[in-house]
């Protein structure tokens, strides 16, 4: 594990210091970590971006537009949350390993994402391009 600072938010920064990283990279929401994959092998490195600052996104949609869809995009995230809150620091099967708390996390948190039912707002299709400004 690692943090690099950096002053500004360049991509001239991370780009050296990233250049021979292969795996997961737990990035915030700052969209220049999206250019850091493109000279690299498909799957080489992977962006983990953080649920903080993709609820930030959908919450402000919600308060200007009141979207069903960001509503309860908002509120799947907080179930994850929840479901973090009940297992973090548990021993899981005799061990308190990250590991072992994968497996529950994912048989948990798998049905939150998948289409709930065909009235429910995020089970439609959404079009390729947001009509937004």
């Amino acid at each position: 594990m690692a943090y690099l600072y950096s002053e500004d938010r360049t991509y001239d920064r991370p780009k050296p210091q990233l250049a021979g990283f292969c795996g997961v990279l737990q990035v915030d929401g700052w969209g220049g970590f999206k250019r850091l994959t493109g000279d690299k092998d498909v799957g080489a490195l992977i962006l983990a971006f953080c649920w903080s600052h993709a609820r930030r996104q959908f919450h402000e949609i919600h308060q200007a537009t009141q979207s069903p869809i960001a509503g309860e995009v908002i509120a799947r995230i907080a179930a994850l949350y929840r479901i973090e809150d009940a297992i973090r620091g548990r021993p899981t099967s005799g061990s308190r390993s990250a590991s072992a708390r994968a497996g529950p996390r994912s048989r948990r948190s798998r049905s939150i994402w998948r289409p709930s039912s065909a009235g429910s707002p995020a089970s439609r299709r959404l079009p390729r391009r947001s009509a937004m400004p």
